[in-house]
């Protein structure tokens, strides 16, 4: 599978695919959603966004920011079918290698600590992250 899927820089043109990357149900889903309006609306994140296709279908992306010579992924989602196949990984690179930065700094789900530390992170150590999701204001 891994041979099969492309990766290359993210272009207006990818946006419609997004919402069919995963369905409503899942967990991670709000964020995956989010996504289109973030690339919209942060040329940073536009800059610097990675996209993987299978043909014609994407099936997964990642984007971060830079600031200060360091590199922060800002959220990378794999369609669980494409998963174990080493798209997570070849997105990452392309994404580390463009920003030509000396140091990245990751937030990531506690469950992914093994697969970041084999991916030469240090992890484990006493920094903590909370997460909120922010509502527009109304009226």
């Amino acid at each position: 599978m891994e041979d099969s899927v492309q990766i290359k820089k993210f272009e207006f043109s990818d946006i419609p695919q997004f919402g069919d990357l995963c369905d409503d149900s899942e967990w991670y889903s709000p964020q995956v959603k989010a996504t289109t309006g973030a690339l919209l609306r942060y040329k940073e994140y536009r800059d610097n966004c990675f996209v993987a296709y299978e043909g014609t279908e994407l099936v997964g992306f990642i984007y971060g920011g830079v600031l200060c010579d360091t590199l922060y992924p800002q959220f990378m989602f794999v369609k669980e079918k494409n998963r174990k196949a080493g798209i997570g990984k070849r997105l990452m690179s392309a994404l580390e290698e463009s920003s030509h930065c000396g140091v990245s700094l990751i937030f990531y789900h506690k469950t992914l600590e093994s697969h970041y530390q084999n991916e030469g992170y240090e992890v484990g150590t006493e920094l903590r992250v909370a997460i909120k999701e922010l509502l527009p204001p109304q009226g």
